[in-house]
């Protein structure tokens, strides 16, 4: 029994679990069969319930492996993100200069605007909703298609793996 509780632990697939709730439904079945609490039971009346659980046994493997195809072909066509891929929302329209502050939070990194950033860009608006990006620099690049009124044209500069340089034109 303890085996069996060292094993649950480790269950993380719904294809695991199903499996592990057959092993357990297969020993309450065995435990049930050895107690001899029936009355002598006809060959026949026997041979149905020894029916009966193979039969419960079969589907319920057959539902854990259409659970596990199932798991698989979802997984399989789910699109893969990069590890570096970033995904920020706003529920408001925030200045650039607070969005990329936010950001620099969250994410742990240093960004600045460089001495040519005229205060306009720093203050530019850039509309409420999910902004994205496959690296961080995408991410603050693409900030600029999402400014309201006049646009903005800066680059992004990466200054080793945790600093970024905004760089006005």
């Amino acid at each position: 029994m303890e085996t069996l509780f060292q094993i649950a632990t480790r269950v993380s697939t719904p294809l695991s679990l199903a499996g592990l709730f057959g092993i357990i439904l297969f020993f309450i079945f065995r435990a049930i069969l050895a107690k001899q609490i029936y009355p002598q039971l006809t060959r026949a009346l026997a041979g149905g319930i020894i029916n009966t659980i193979v039969n419960r046994l079969f589907v319920l493997a057959l539902v854990a492996m259409i659970l596990g195809v199932s798991s698989y072909v979802l997984v399989a066509s789910y699109p893969h993100l990069k590890p570096e891929y970033v995904n920020v929302g706003t529920d408001r329209d925030k200045t650039l200069d607070e969005v990329i502050a936010a950001v620099a939070l969250a994410r742990n990194v240093t960004i600045v605007f460089n001495r040519n950033c005229d205060p306009s860009v720093r203050g530019a608006v850039v509309e409420k909703g999910t902004h994205e990006g496959n690296t961080l620099k995408e991410l603050i690049e693409n900030f600029k298609q999402r400014i309201k009124g006049d646009a903005v044209d800066y680059s992004v500069i990466q200054e080793g793996a945790r600093r970024y340089e905004i760089v006005c034109h």
